[in-house]
Formats: C-alpha cells, sequence, structure tokens
C-alpha cells in the first residue's frame, strides 16, 4: 500500500491561513489533494493538520481525514520529519501497513 500525506497546519507565521488560500477559487491544499487523487498512485491520501477547518474543506471537497494531527504537532518549531514519523505511528496503531510513504506539501 501507499500513503501520500499532505501536511497542512493552521498557525502559519508569514502568511495567514496560506493553505486555504484560493487559487481558482478553490483552498490551496485542495489543488494538492486533487493532484494526488488524479495521478492514481496512491492507497491513502491523508491531509494531516490540527484544524477542524482544514477537515471540514477536505470533506467538503470529497477527501477523508481519518484523524487530525495533535496541536503540539501542529506548532511552527516542529520539523517536518517529526509530525511524518508520528503520522506514520498513528496509523500503524490503526492497523495500516504501508510499502511506501510520501508527502507533498500544499504549497508545491
Amino acid at each position: 500500500m501507499r500513503l501520500l500525506i499532505v501536511p497542512a497546519r493552521k498557525g502559519s507565521k508569514r502568511i495567514k491561513d496560506k493553505n486555504i488560500f484560493k487559487i481558482d477559487k478553490i483552498p490551496m491544499f485542495v489543488h494538492s489533494l486533487k493532484a494526488a487523487k488524479k495521478s492514481k498512485i496512491f492507497d491513502i491520501i491523508h491531509l494531516s493538520t490540527d484544524s477542524e477547518e482544514y477537515a471540514d474543506i477536505a470533506k467538503k471537497y470529497g477527501f477523508k481525514v481519518m484523524f487530525l494531527r495533535s496541536k503540539k504537532m501542529g506548532l511552527n518549531n516542529v520539523p517536518i520529519i517529526e509530525v511524518l514519523k508520528k503520522e506514520c505511528l498513528t496509523f500503524k496503531k490503526l492497523n495500516y501497513n504501508f510499502n511506501d510513504i510520501c508527502m507533498l506539501t500544499a504549497t508545491s
């Protein structure tokens, strides 16, 4: 199985809510989710967010958010690799096993 994690935390310091900045009337992170879905190479596409608002936006566009990241993991000083490790551990606790784990940022 292949997992894609799209990290999109709410607390951006430089540009407020950059992950939901709209491009062609669609929030930025949704473009990443749609591109991943269109590729048809991932079994699970997961929005990694600490925000209920962001999760609701993803759901509005047909994407499932299996769990929210902890507020601690959404802090500015937490390296993205630590977030990815934590997300993978959570998936493992939910009995998911992946051969491949990828990340696509919302701003890519």
